[in-house]
């Protein structure tokens, strides 16, 4: 072996070096402490992606990878398929819908999940929601990776936040909308569409600060980001608003509950002829049911009133 070669060795070790013990700002690959990874198999998980919008194909991505249904429905689990993917090609995009949409509630909202076959070889997206499908929302992210790493480099996680595609397959990558400006076109409790947009990742892309991205480049024939799912953990709005389910008197007690959207206030009243309505108190709604046992006098009328707060 000449010595360029043994040069070229030596510095590919000290890149690897470099990329993997060296901590970032943010949080650490995928099954350690402090990591926020979610598990394809997670309970929080309650729904995935049921269709595809629109699919913009970049370069470097042959047939076979171009079948975006492998993207709908449930995530590998760890260790699973890298192949059941749809690869965007570099600068390529899709938007996925949902039939019962993403609401907004405190923690993560829903995660996407690539196909990455080790914790530190990393494709990247952007990722960006709408409650309409017309006007797009980017989370804001940033990416402290400093120098461009090649078509098979390595990238410490922790140097990622806010992009997709930062943990290794199995695990998806958590966004919270409440990281998202209010904005009156964006309704964070009925988002319908996400778009993911692969990040060419040769430095000349930014992040929200201003900064170079970098990701192995370049790549071919599955190049970009390799979309395996998209998991919903908190649905949206419920389109009818309020369901009763169930009102029954219990001693002296009136046991109420139902369905409605979590993110919004009810006000529980009583009256005894219909006329003179009396409050008895205010609840937040609950993802699945919301109930209450409401204490009652002896009389044998009473009607109860939920009514949504504005």
């Amino acid at each position: 072996m000449d010595i360029l070669k043994q040069l070229g060795i030596i510095q590919l070790s000290l890149i690897f070096v470099y990329n993997i013990l060296i901590a970032g700002l943010y949080e650490p690959k995928a099954g350690v402490d402090g990591s926020n990874a979610i598990i394809s198999s997670d309970s929080k998980i309650v729904s995935w992606a049921t269709n595809i919008e629109q699919v913009n194909y970049g370069d470097n991505v042959v047939s076979i990878f171009r079948t975006p249904e492998k993207a709908l429905g449930q995530a590998e689990l760890p260790g699973g398929d890298t192949g059941s993917i749809v690869s965007l090609g570099s600068g390529g995009s899709i938007v996925l819908t949902f039939n019962d949409g993403i609401g907004n509630e405190p923690g993560p909202d829903f995660a996407v999940f690539e196909n990455g076959f080790s914790d530190f070889f990393i494709e990247l997206a952007f990722v960006e929601v709408s409650s309409d499908g017309i006007n797009f929302f980017r989370f804001p992210n940033d990416s402290l990776t400093e120098r461009s790493v090649g078509p098979f480099g390595l990238i410490e996680p922790s140097n990622l936040n806010g992009l997709a595609g930062k943990y290794r397959i199995g695990y998806g990558t958590p966004f919270d909308l409440d990281d998202l400006a209010d904005n009156v076109n964006l309704n964070k409790h009925n988002i319908r569409f996400v778009r993911i947009i692969d990040i060419i990742g040769d430095g000349l892309t930014s992040d929200s600060q201003g900064d170079p991205i970098y990701d192995p480049y370049p790549t071919a024939a599955s190049a970009g980001f390799d979309l395996d799912a998209v998991g919903v953990i908190n649905i949206g709005e419920n389109e009818n608003n309020l369901q009763l389910i169930n009102f029954e008197r219990i001693d002296n007690n009136i046991y109420v509950s139902w369905k409605s959207n979590s993110w919004k206030k009810y006000d529980l009243l009583a009256s005894e002829n219909l006329n003179n309505w009396n409050p008895l108190f205010q609840i937040t709604g609950k993802r699945d049911v919301t109930d209450k046992l409401v204490p009652i006098n002896q009389s044998e009328k009473l009607f109860i009133v939920i009514r949504e707060v504005n």
